[in-house]
């Protein structure tokens, strides 16, 4: 947990995308991986090191790493950057959320089956015009990615941010 948080903060620091790489890389292969899909069973050792005779224990009532709990709680908090050059998409988790930048909210919307399949869908709508850069993270183990920007490809794109530089519209309909 400390290795996720403190890859963001440096990330939020310096602004460079190997930081959520590392993040990313230890939230899917160490964290996430020892939680069962019913979401009740931790597994403390690496579950990718178990020859299989090791399970899950039952998820304590008074844990003895609450930061599990805890890191699963803040990640909402992982998606998004807001700076003065923009939004940062940092993190490619399914979510709707409205953020705030220039003082104008932005309401994003990633639809994405990712790590496990390829393709993701974000969808930025500001209230009213906005003016602002959004920056898309290609991670680093990514090859040969492809952006879109409303059907019209922008080619193959290298890893970090792809930056998109345009005069948003609304297309907010409650």
């Amino acid at each position: 947990m400390a290795n996720v948080m403190w890859n963001f903060r440096m990330h939020l620091a310096t602004g460079d995308p190997k930081f959520l790489d590392a993040l990313e890389n230890t939230l899917y292969n160490a964290i996430l991986s020892g939680i069962s899909l019913s979401g009740d069973r931790y597994f403390y050792a690496n579950p990718l090191l178990s020859p299989g005779g090791q399970g899950r224990a039952e998820w304590f009532q008074c844990a003895c790493c609450p930061h599990v709990a805890r890191l699963l709680a803040s990640l909402p908090g992982y998606l998004y950057a807001t700076s003065e050059e923009g939004l940062r998409l940092n993190l490619l988790v399914g979510n709707r959320s409205r953020l705030s930048v220039g003082g104008e909210e932005v309401e994003v919307e990633v639809c994405t089956d990712y790590p496990w399949g390829g393709e993701a869908e974000v969808e930025v709508n500001p209230r009213g015009r906005g003016d602002f850069r959004f920056l898309l993270r290609i991670p680093t183990w990514v090859k040969g990615a492809k952006v879109e920007v409303n059907g019209n490809p922008l080619g193959s794109v290298g890893p970090g941010y792809v930056s998109l530089e345009r005069n948003w519209r609304e297309t907010w309909s409650g």
